[in-house]
């Protein structure tokens, strides 16, 4: 049985666990991240990658807005191009009251300054060509807004991480802990035990199991997307923005020439809520 120890152990090597491994060890903390598999095994290389400041709450928009500003940074912060292409977010309505609810629900971004205007149907023929329009009344398009490749941006923190002096530990899964006296005192990996100060759990849809390790139930449920590349489209621009079908959560996204296509999991008018 060997023994190891950190300040701060980091459970989950997706795209927030490698992203707080690396401002940690920025920090000048003591910083060993454990992935069960692999540095973006999980959701993070299998996401549409959208990035957006429609949210209904002024303070979900401004960090948005300091996400988005940051990925468009990228190359100075993390040694790699921008990781944010900036084409865009666009709302489809079928209806007058889904397209007046889009507009209602994006007042706290607009207020902020962020870039959203609504477009009528002529101008989503212009903003997606090929889109079939006679059945929409219009949409709300994010001009800040766009999307990445979550893997990618993954591992540049991953790599960011290592260069600031944290430890990354892949195939390395949590399957125990020890508390002492209210307090975490070791995490168990295969026959190792790791006496850790603090834990931060950034395991994605595995949360819920790791947060029972500690006796905690924390309140993370997994989301089932279907998403699915299509082979390369004729004509399609490159810049066409992420688009929804506001009223069933189906939308796409140019990637590699072709389409990624992601089935509908409920209207996305939720997220507005």
């Amino acid at each position: 049985m060997t023994r190891g120890a950190a300040e701060i152990a980091v459970i989950g090597g997706g795209v927030i666990g490698c992203a707080v491994a690396w401002r940690l060890a920025q920090a000048g903390a003591d910083v060993l991240l454990l992935e069960a598999r692999d540095v973006a095994a999980g959701s993070s290389s299998r996401g549409a990658g959208g990035v957006r400041a429609q949210w209904p709450d002024e303070l979900e928009v401004r960090l948005s807005l300091e996400s988005i500003a940051f990925y468009l940074a990228a190359e100075e912060e993390l040694d790699v191009p921008p990781l944010v292409a900036r084409h865009g977010y666009l709302y489809l309505a079928a209806d007058a009251d889904v397209l007046a609810l889009l507009e209602h629900r994006t007042r706290a971004a607009r207020s902020v300054g962020a870039r959203i205007e609504t477009l009528h149907v002529a101008a989503l023929a212009d903003a997606v060509p090929g889109l079939r329009v006679d059945d929409l009344v219009g949409g709300v398009l994010g001009r800040d807004d766009g999307y990445g490749d979550p893997a990618t941006a993954t591992r540049a923190f991953a790599a960011a991480a290592r260069r600031a002096g944290a430890t990354l530990r892949t195939g390395a899964a949590v399957s125990a802990a020890t508390v002492r006296h209210g307090r975490l005192d070791r995490l168990c990996v295969g026959d190792e035990r790791i006496s850790v100060g603090s834990v931060v759990v950034a395991a994605g849809v595995w949360s819920a199991a790791v947060g029972r390790l500690f006796g905690l139930d924390l309140p993370v449920r997994p989301l089932r997307r279907q998403l699915v590349r299509t082979a390369p489209v004729d004509g399609l621009p490159a810049s066409v923005p992420m688009t929804i079908e506001a009223a069933t959560g189906f939308h796409f996204r140019p990637e590699a020439g072709g389409v990624l296509l992601a089935g509908p999991a409920g209207g996305l008018l939720d997220t507005f809520s």
